[in-house]
């Protein structure tokens, strides 16, 4: 399985913390190859969301999942999302998979 990690291009919102970089919008992935966001939603200290998104090319959605969890920082939620996402991309027997996050503390 051939893994690729996108980091979309940086353009930070004057109130955003450093390490997040808001994304410009979904571009799709190459031919033959799917492509899983992954991010996460900071709803208070401790608790977050997290979702997972597949698409191929066409940007037909071919799979995804949200999970309530808990974390004690943004990094670790947004490191949980793409795990969420690598497990699933394993799970379904994807091949040629970009993973696109907007992390750069993961990215870096």
């Amino acid at each position: 399985m051939e893994y690729l990690v996108a980091l979309r291009t940086p353009q930070l919102a004057p109130d955003t913390a450093p390490s997040v970089i808001s994304p410009p919008g979904w571009t799709p992935p190459p031919p033959n190859y799917v492509k899983v966001n992954s991010d996460t939603a900071w709803l208070a200290p401790n608790s977050t969301g997290l979702g997972v998104i597949i698409q191929d090319v066409s940007g037909s959605l071919l799979g995804g999942s949200t999970i309530p969890v808990n974390c004690s920082s943004v990094t670790i939620a947004e490191a949980n999302a793409l795990l969420t996402g690598v497990n699933l991309a394993i799970t379904v027997s994807l091949k040629n998979v970009i993973f696109e996050l907007d992390s750069k503390d993961l990215i870096s």
